[in-house]
């Protein structure tokens, strides 16, 4: 079969701006006579290889001095990580290492289980960089993380990947990958609270949860984030979950394979995205920033954007959908944006901007505005019918098996 990888370079280049292809890292499976390597101190942790796999048996100060990520985006961490449920606190990053920032800098492995709580990561570069508290990159499957932390980046040179668990995720594809063994990589299960504060040269790919993503899926997660995102001379990409997403990279291929869905379904993203586009554009959402062929559905967001610029795309759930698919999504947003002369400036109830081929079905929305919404989609709800548990079993025909809706109604704004 032919390889994808054409199909991959060829993908990219319809990304606009600040493409860095992670899937270049190498990756060294652990076979299953590995013998998992136990963790019971910082010591143990440091000493740790690549390709260990590892189980944590305690919980982790790293408080005492500032923390070096582990490994490299050259040398990613590529075993099984599992956390047992433990916590490690107190991470202190304020040095840019190599650019590459996180527990780990880059991981290609199974990371499961495990809690990154009151960590900080603050440092300046001129280079471009990736935070994110588990990791700066990953090409990971990652199940039953938990961060929570802050994160400050001041990039007066080049463009900023920066998200509250990774900075930047891609799905690992190589030079011999066809279609039919091309699997995803995933991150489900898994929950950010924080804030980031981004000041970006070029571009910014900043979400709650994952800066920028390709190929990546995601189910069960919850974001609940707080963006402060600056882009002096170009782009900015900014959403609750995620900021620029991509998920097409086996479309074109379907001969060889029974679906070229790349999922995006069932998580929950509740943020404050105020957004300053000094330079050509920025595409702000309560879900995703920046879309193209998305597969989103069953999320539920609730958003407060506030935002300035010369050129905005602005939705509920969306800024800019290209040839995606969304429904059965529930977006709360209250838009406080600000108005310039020769303005560019598109207000979505759901999606800010979407072309022709995308679609948009079975979604409602509650959104209040200081400007006209322009963009007009979704079916109207108010406050009162999203604060009834009946509307979600039987408007959008959600399950308490995948959302509590108690806790749903409790996000929502009085």
């Amino acid at each position: 079969m032919k390889p994808i990888r054409s199909l991959l370079i060829l993908s990219f280049s319809l990304v606009l701006g600040g493409c860095s292809l992670t899937t270049t890292t190498t990756t060294t499976t652990t076979t299953e006579e590995s013998v998992p390597v136990e963790v019971y101190t910082v010591e143990d942790l440091l000493a740790i290889e690549a390709t260990d796999d590892v189980e944590l048996m305690a919980d982790l100060d790293l408080s005492a001095e500032e923390w070096v990520p582990l490994f490299s985006r050259d040398e990613p961490y590529s075993g099984v990580f599992h956390g047992n449920d433990h916590v490690i606190t107190g991470m202190t990053i304020t040095e840019a290492h190599g650019d590459v920032n996180g527990l780990f800098a880059a991981i290609s492995g199974t990371i499961t289980d495990l809690t990154i709580r009151d960590f900080s990561i603050s440092y300046a570069t001129t280079y471009v960089t990736y935070a994110g508290g588990l990791a700066g990159m990953s090409t990971a499957t990652i199940s039953n993380v938990s961060v929570d932390g802050d994160i400050s980046v001041i990039n007066t040179g080049s463009s900023s990947y920066v998200g509250l668990l990774v900075g930047e995720s891609a799905a690992q594809v190589h030079s011999t990958t066809t279609a039919d063994d091309f699997v995803a990589n995933m991150i489900t299960y898994s929950n950010a609270v924080g804030t980031i504060l981004v000041d970006t040269k070029f571009f910014a790919y900043v979400g709650g949860l994952v800066g920028k993503s390709y190929n990546t899926e995601f189910a069960y997660n919850t974001a609940s984030s707080e963006l402060d995102v600056t882009a002096q001379l170009y782009r900015a990409y900014v959403g609750g979950l995620i900021g620029h997403h991509y998920g097409g990279i086996l479309i074109g291929y379907e001969e060889y394979v029974e679906t070229t869905d790349i999922r995006i379904e069932k998580n929950v993203a509740i943020s404050t995205l105020a957004v300053t586009s000094n330079g050509t554009h920025a595409s702000i959402g309560g879900l995703i920033g920046y879309s193209q062929y998305g597969i989103l559905s069953d999320n539920f967001i609730v958003t407060s954007i506030d935002a300035s610029g010369l050129s905005l795309y602005v939705g509920s759930v969306l800024g800019e959908d290209w040839s995606g698919n969304l429904d059965t999504t529930v977006g709360v947003a209250d838009f406080a944006i600000q108005e310039e002369d020769d303005q560019t400036l598109v207000v979505g109830s759901v999606i800010g901007f979407s072309n022709d081929a995308a679609q948009n079905e079975g979604c409602y929305y509650a959104v209040t505005s200081n400007v006209e919404v322009t963009q007009e989609d979704g079916t109207v709800a108010t406050i009162s019918d999203l604060s009834n548990e009946a509307f979600y079993t039987t408007s959008v025909s959600w399950s308490n098996e995948d959302f509590d809706f108690e806790t749903l109604i409790s996000y929502l704004p009085e």
